[in-house]
């Protein structure tokens, strides 16, 4: 009887005694190359998917896009699973805040000829996504800084549509534009309505520069209507600043243009 030995060294033997042909190597390796390709584009595929999806939150936050206005759905049973959620999200348009009347910078803007475009600059360095809080804590946001107040006053008129926030308008040149045009038209309307054109071309005590008016449109807009008249009445001498102390008077001046 042959021993354990024996036995291991015949099927050894066996084994090896047929090598593979050569064209059979070459096929186990291309199989095995097959295999290492497959798993290198699963490992890949994951790591997109990982990617996507980290891109996917990141530009839920981010201000530079706006999200669908409605959430892609499977009719067919209300819900979705996660490749078809993954697909319904990659294949959503992404819509970035490009505006579709304004182009580039908020100087750029399509605003009428009567928005004072050096007051653009001044007010919110040229910056569409502009937000500053003062010492009173009121929020001012956009190229023109509006704040609460004349929000109130754009809904009211139907410029805005009602639920319009600073937020909302911070993120919607078009509806900055719009809101803007609005705003002068309305101060110019008032300017020629009052008789306050009259002080166009005179010169404030202690100023060197002749009101235009585009001074009483910026005094308007710092201080608010009231306060430009008051300013114009008293010949400058109720001058009121803003949180940041610029007065109206200063104001008037820096955009005699």
């Amino acid at each position: 009887m042959a021993s354990l030995m024996e036995k291991a060294a015949q099927r050894w033997n066996n084994i090896f005694s047929t090598a593979p042909a050569a064209n059979e190597l070459a096929a186990i390796g291309a199989s095995t190359q097959d295999a290492i390709n497959d798993s290198v584009r699963k490992i890949n595929q994951d790591s997109n998917i990982q990617q996507s999806l980290t891109e996917a939150l990141n530009f839920q936050n981010s201000p530079s896009y706006i999200r669908p206005r409605t959430r892609p759905m499977n009719l067919t049973n209300g819900a979705m699973n996660f490749s078809e959620g993954l697909n319904a999200y990659s294949n959503a348009p992404i819509t970035p805040i490009t505006p579709t009347t304004t182009k580039g910078t908020a100087l750029d803007g399509n605003w009428a000829s009567y928005v004072p475009k050096d007051l653009i600059f001044t007010e919110s360095s040229n910056r569409w996504n502009a937000d500053a809080t003062d010492k009173k804590g009121r929020r001012f946001v956009g190229a023109l800084q509006f704040g609460e107040e004349r929000l109130k006053d754009l809904i009211k008129n139907k410029v805005l549509p009602e639920g319009t926030t600073l937020g909302m308008l911070k993120r919607d040149t078009d509806a900055q534009v719009k809101a803007g045009n609005w705003h002068f038209k309305d101060y110019i309307d008032r300017i020629n309505k009052t008789g306050l054109t009259k002080y166009i071309g005179t010169t404030l005590p202690g100023q060197n520069k002749p009101l235009t008016m585009n001074s009483l449109l910026a005094m308007a807009h710092l201080g608010g209507f009231s306060g430009m008249e008051k300013t114009l009445k008293s010949g400058g001498k109720n001058n009121p600043s803003d949180s940041l102390g610029t007065s109206l008077v200063q104001y008037a001046q820096r955009h005699a243009n």
